[in-house]
């Protein structure tokens, strides 16, 4: 006679199987009613050692879909348990690529201490296995996080670290391309910034993936909008071109954040152009879906670059607003670079509003932090010729 326990395991395991299939046939974003009945299944199968097969393929083929449309702490919880699930059953190769997924969910989220508790559990588990692509993966992850924190001759060492354990078909040597790219973009280093996310794209498109192609071009177009902004040459026409086809392609699969991420540089671009509505409506866009995939630091960067907008609109005061936004951000973040940077346009706003003391003090902690920027002089000069012009300003309205 059939038990209860029997029948409710089977329905689980019937269930799980015919989420998979279901996950496995969705190209692009998978169907809400389908995440929702995977996650509902999920709950229930993670506690059955039987349902293993089933929930560790459903577990792999649903985390680069969940992290592309956007669920990070919604989807952590079961990769979590997944981890534990994979240790219950020894299945160490599974129990990595786990670990990883939740170190770059983390990354994602600019939460580094806790992607860096979670990498190395992931390249000890690689190690031990011998994996040797996987260990790659992590240092990749590894290095986006230290271009992020502005650590790049480290993070061009993992992305090195990657290029040395990938063969030379290998997909994942476009993210070490992509790492050495920030990097050196970091750096002001412009030829090599471009070279590199120029491999980048070369890589990608031989994967055939429209989603990471679109990565690809976005950074390209990144490139020259920087160049354009910070290297004395105007490349903006062609950066318009790279940004707007990385958004059709984006917008097609559909990837909101790295949509949101296109966005922004194309409005940052319009902004250099004088096409400031344009500029303001992508802002917005990308404003609202980065608050809704929890990225703060893009977010910070939305508010820098919407700051920019509403002065030259003659808005001083909802730029002040956008500006004092991001550096609290960007103070969360610990983020000194890109902090100063917009605390800068603090000070602008208070110039246009002829706040003179106020601007000056502003400008006086500035450059009393600047010392964070010494590895990185090419910003460090730049910043502290930002903030003595403008203490200069603020003393001359003063009467100084």
């Amino acid at each position: 006679m059939t038990t209860y326990t029997e029948l409710f395991t089977s329905y689980i395991l019937n269930g799980a199987r015919q989420a998979l299939e279901q996950v496995q046939q969705s190209t692009g974003a998978i169907p809400e009613t389908v995440r929702k009945q995977a996650w509902h299944l999920l709950e229930y199968a993670l506690t059955l050692e039987a349902a293993w097969p089933q929930v560790r393929e459903l577990l792999l083929t649903l985390s680069p879909k969940m992290e592309m449309a956007g669920y990070r702490d919604e989807w952590l919880p079961f990769l979590k348990a997944g981890i534990e699930r994979s240790v219950a059953q020894r299945d160490r190769a599974v129990e990595a690529r786990l670990e990883l997924a939740v170190g770059q969910l983390l990354r994602l989220e600019n939460r580094y201490t806790e992607a860096e508790e979670w990498l190395p559990r992931a390249l000890r588990s690689f190690e031990e296995q011998g994996d040797a692509h996987g260990v790659a993966a992590v240092y990749n992850q590894l290095g986006r996080i230290r271009y992020l924190q502005n650590r790049d001759a480290e993070a061009a060492r993992h992305a090195h670290n990657a290029l040395g354990l990938l063969a030379e078909e290998d997909p994942e040597r476009a993210e070490s391309h992509f790492v050495l790219g920030m990097a050196a973009l970091n750096q002001r280093n412009w030829a090599e910034a471009e070279s590199q996310h120029r491999l980048s794209l070369e890589v990608r498109q031989g994967s055939g993936d429209p989603r990471t192609i679109a990565w690809a071009m976005q950074n390209v177009g990144t490139v020259l909008l920087q160049q354009s902004e910070y290297g004395g040459v105007n490349r903006l026409a062609e950066a318009v071109e790279w940004l707007e086809q990385a958004i059709t392609l984006l917008d097609s699969q559909p990837d909101p954040y790295h949509s949101a991420v296109a966005r922004n540089s194309l409005a940052t671009v319009h902004t250099h152009l004088g096409h400031l509505a344009e500029a303001t409506a992508l802002y917005c866009q990308a404003e609202e879906i980065f608050q809704r995939t929890g990225s703060p630091e893009w977010l910070a960067r939305v508010h820098n670059n919407l700051g920019l907008v509403y002065l030259r609109q003659g808005d001083a005061v909802e730029a002040e607003r956008s500006f004092r936004a991001g550096v609290a951000l960007y103070e969360q973040l610990g983020n000194d670079a890109t902090r100063l940077n917009t605390q800068h346009g603090v000070v602008l706003a208070l110039l246009a509003q002829q706040r003179y003391a106020e601007a000056a003090a502003f400008c006086r902690k500035g450059l009393a932090e600047l010392d964070a920027l010494r590895e990185m002089p090419a910003q460090y000069a730049e910043k502290e010729g930002w903030y003595r012009a403008s203490l200069a300003k603020a003393q001359a309205g003063l009467g100084e």
